[in-house]
């Protein structure tokens, strides 16, 4: 599939924001797609192709990810810099678009549900969040490990190629060649300060950060590693007060979107359908 990844740049605050828009020729109302630490636009192909089709899309690389530029200055990274500059994004299109449904991935998803709770209901009607994270501050040591001790040791998580533990812990068993290639590809794109900066900027979550009231899906990982079911996706649904008939567990591991795409775009689909996106 042929979708301009690269190239179109939106000025947020000045840093030069990556971003993927189309506009529905009948439908305005809009999906935004926010990836997570290490992500990009491009991990919502099968996503932006689809809905294309059914709504108008905007999808983003956060800064220092994908084709966004590096900053270099940490304090981009907090985690609500990155909500004030993804509220600033929409910003710059809610004129074309009367109303938003947020998709978010990971550390996406994180952003995607603190985002709906500064912006009114009449703006943004519902969260579907992928693979979310609760737990992530367990990694913040991390950050005070010399950035080159941390590249050699990504450097021996990639021997191995598409077979190495750095591809394989994203998958359900025995993932097909296409899918090592593509995740493969996604782990060299993510600078290992820029990693460092966004575990440092998540913050420590608790209860109190989950009380919304906005319409709201998950969809978990059955062999998720990075955010495994009993660990983040059962304790953020229990704190999001989200019970079981809005969240659906599919056999895959952290890429689910890519994994099982059929299944990810009709659970988006009829989400979108019911808050009348669609």
């Amino acid at each position: 599939m042929d979708i301009p990844f690269k190239g179109t740049f939106v000025d947020i605050k000045g840093k030069q924001i990556n971003t993927y828009h189309k506009v529905h020729p009948t439908n305005p109302n809009c999906i935004l797609f926010i990836h997570g630490l290490g992500g990009q636009i491009a991990q919502f192909e099968y996503q932006l192709s689809y809905f294309t089709n059914h709504a108008s899309v905007l999808a983003l690389d956060l800064v220092g990810h994908g084709a966004s530029p590096n900053t270099n200055n940490y304090k981009d990274f907090e985690f609500d810099s990155l909500i004030d500059d993804i509220c600033d994004f929409i910003a710059v299109y809610e004129q074309q678009h009367p109303k938003f449904m947020l998709v978010g991935h990971s550390y996406g998803s994180a952003l995607s549900f603190q985002l709906s709770k500064r912006i009114t209901m009449e703006k943004v009607v519902g969260n579907v969040l992928i693979a979310p994270p609760a737990t992530f501050p367990a990694l913040k040591f991390i950050y005070y490990i010399p950035t080159f001790i941390l590249d050699f040791f990504r450097w021996l998580e990639k021997l191995g190629g598409i077979e190495s533990n750095s591809v394989m812990r994203m998958f359900a068993p025995n993932p097909s060649i296409e899918l090592k290639t593509r995740q493969l590809q996604f782990n060299k794109t993510t600078p290992t300060l820029v990693a460092k900066h966004m575990i440092m900027g998540f913050p420590r979550l608790t209860e109190e950060n989950f009380q919304s009231n906005f319409p709201t899906i998950l969809i978990g990982g059955k062999y998720d590693k990075i955010t495994p079911l009993q660990k983040d996706f059962d304790v953020f649904a229990k704190w999001a007060s989200i019970d079981e008939s809005k969240a659906t567990i599919l056999p895959a591991g952290h890429m689910i979107m890519i994994e099982k795409k059929e299944e990810v775009n009709d659970l988006i689909f009829k989400f979108a359908k019911k808050y009348s996106i669609l």
